[in-house]
C-alpha cells in the first residue's frame, strides 16, 4: 500500500534529491502539480538567507517570504447595499461585495468611529508575485498558524497573498513561520 505525503513531504524529498537525478525530481514536481523549473525556483528560494533590516520585516517559510506591513488594518462590516466609502483608502484596502455584505479591510486610521468593525489586524504580504497555478500556498501557511491557534483572514489579489493576524498573535504568528 502507497504512502500518502503532504506537500511539505514532498518539497522536502525534492530539496533533498540531488540536482543530477532529474528524472526523480520531474516525478516529485508533477507529484506536487507543478513544473520542474517552478519547483526548482521554489525549492532555491527555500535555502536563500532572509533580510532582517529595520524596515525591512520578512518571515521565511519553508517556501515564502511574508513581509510586514506598517500600520494597524480594521475589517468592517457595512450592509449589502451600501456605497463604497471613501475612507476605504490606504497602502492596501481591500472592497468585496456580496448579497449578504459589503466588506472593506483598511488602515484602521480610517475607519469612522461609528462603522462595525474588528480593529488591531496586521498585514503579512507573500512577497513576489505568484503565479495562479500555485497550489497550497494559502493552505500551507493558515494551516500552520491553525495548528497554534491563530486566526487569519485572507486576502487575494492578481499578483499575491495577503494575511492579518490579530497584532496580539503577530510574534506568535513570526515564529510559527520560521
Amino acid at each position: 500500500m502507497g504512502k500518502i505525503l503532504s506537500l511539505d513531504e514532498l518539497q522536502k524529498m525534492f530539496d533533498e534529491t540531488a540536482e543530477g537525478s532529474m528524472e526523480r525530481r520531474c516525478a516529485i514536481a508533477d507529484c506536487m502539480g507543478i513544473s520542474l523549473a517552478h519547483a526548482i525556483e521554489e525549492s532555491e528560494l527555500r535555502s536563500e538567507q532572509i533580510d532582517h533590516g529595520n524596515e525591512d520585516k520578512r518571515i521565511a517559510t519553508t517556501s515564502y517570504t511574508l513581509e510586514v506591513l506598517p500600520g494597524t488594518f480594521a475589517i468592517c462590516r457595512l450592509n449589502a447595499d451600501a456605497e463604497v466609502p471613501g475612507w476605504a483608502t490606504g497602502e492596501i484596502s481591500s472592497i468585496t461585495r456580496t448579497s449578504d455584505e459589503l466588506s472593506v479591510v483598511c488602515s484602521q486610521d480610517n475607519v469612522p468611529e461609528n462603522i462595525h468593525c474588528e480593529p488591531d489586524w496586521r498585514c503579512l504580504r507573500v512577497v513576489g508575485k505568484l503565479d495562479f497555478s500555485m497550489v497550497g500556498v494559502i493552505a500551507s501557511l493558515t494551516g500552520t498558524l491553525a495548528e497554534v491557534r491563530i486566526s487569519v483572514f485572507v486576502v487575494s489579489t492578481y499578483n499575491t497573498d495577503y494575511l492579518l493576524v490579530k497584532d496580539a498573535d503577530l510574534e506568535a504568528t513570526a515564529e510559527s513561520l520560521r
